[in-house]
């Protein structure tokens, strides 16, 4: 006879093997580049790394001061 906690175990499904992740590249909507990836792990969870474009900076001088 099978105890409770046996009757509700259900034995968990993997997409992966314990400990690897799953890299997906996302676009850039604006301009099609590279914006950053979607990390899949083997638990099921979700992160997303953005990748923020860079910006040249700029140097201003005021005169007559």
């Amino acid at each position: 006879m099978a105890t409770k906690w046996q009757e509700k175990n259900v034995g968990v499904v993997l997409k992966f093997k314990p400990g690897t992740t799953k890299e997906t590249p996302v676009k850039n909507e604006i301009d099609g580049s590279v914006g950053g990836k979607q990390v899949e792990h083997h638990d099921g969870s979700v992160d997303a790394v953005i990748v923020p474009a860079t910006v040249g900076a700029k140097s201003q001088t005021q005169e007559g001061m």
